[in-house]
């Protein structure tokens, strides 16, 4: 099957949603077992601006769709052009916060990001074993209420569907 990225126009900003769902560490299933997770790349979230005018952003909130979650843990981060991605420090934004009640993971940075002509941010979620399943039953929304005006989208998401991808 394939996946084809979201993608939503705005007068000033263009995002592309898209699912990854590739293993980040090369574990073996031994540590896996062991750490009883696995940091996956779940998806990207791109941002291209046709405008000058400065963008920055301090927040992404993504709400889930699926099978209830009690807890989930993860990080946004930026890729860095021209690199391949890891997922260190260096090129960390922030982790997240998981809201039970609203099943939304919140993204606060710690510094503005200021958005370049083309910016790529990493989410990378650690996952537990037995949630991998339940994750590919549902999809995220990536919500527009937390971002700047310059980047509302008019259908008010964008899907980052986890339950195509395989592993």
């Amino acid at each position: 099957m394939i996946l084809m990225p979201a993608i939503a126009l705005a007068s000033s900003c263009q995002v592309c949603v898209e699912a990854k769902w590739n293993n980040v560490e090369k574990s073996s299933p031994q540590k896996e077992k062991m750490f009883g997770d696995k940091l996956m790349l779940v998806g990207s979230i791109t941002f291209r601006k046709q405008c000058k005018e400065c963008i920055k952003l301090d927040r992404l909130a993504l709400e889930w769709h699926g099978p209830q979650i009690t807890n989930l843990c993860g990080s946004l981060y930026r890729r860095l052009p021209e690199k391949t991605f890891v997922p260190i420090q260096d090129n960390l934004i922030c982790d997240a916060r998981w809201n039970k009640g609203s099943q939304t993971l919140i993204l606060e940075f710690e510094n503005q990001q200021t958005l370049n002509a083309v910016s790529i941010f990493y989410l990378v979620l650690a996952i537990p074993n037995g949630l991998e399943e339940t994750l590919k039953q549902g999809h995220f929304t990536l919500l527009d209420s937390n971002l700047p005006d310059q980047i509302s989208f008019s259908d008010k998401k964008l899907n980052l569907a986890l339950a195509c991808q395989s592993h």
